[in-house]
């Protein structure tokens, strides 16, 4: 993603983000480069803000001066998201790629 204000920053979740568990919101923000947070601080670059945000990480946001995201926005067809799959999906997923020898020489880098 080009210009993605999440990557290469600290990132703070406050709200319920739609369409995503919180599980898979933090992922995400490793996905794309960022750093997954739990409170607002000075070194937090960026505050994404769902439904029913805590006023605590709002006041701390204000107080540091961090921007802040839209939940929806970060959450978006646009941003070419993770696919929704269980660890039992990917397993197997993996395991049938190598039973079929795909990466004869192990998993690329």
């Amino acid at each position: 993603m080009v210009n993605d204000p999440v990557k290469g920053v600290w990132v703070v979740i406050t709200g319920i983000i739609e369409g995503a568990t919180r599980t898979q919101a933090l992922a995400e923000i490793t996905r794309r480069g960022g750093y997954a947070q739990t409170a607002v601080t000075k070194s937090t670059g960026l505050l994404i803000i769902g439904r029913q945000p805590g006023k605590t990480k709002l006041t701390a946001a204000r107080r540091w001066g961090t921007p802040t995201m839209d939940g929806a926005d970060f959450w978006s067809d646009d941003a070419k998201l993770i696919p929704t799959v269980s660890t039992e999906e990917l397993l197997a997923s993996f395991r049938a790629l190598m039973a079929l020898e795909v990466y004869p020489e192990g998993v690329p880098a």
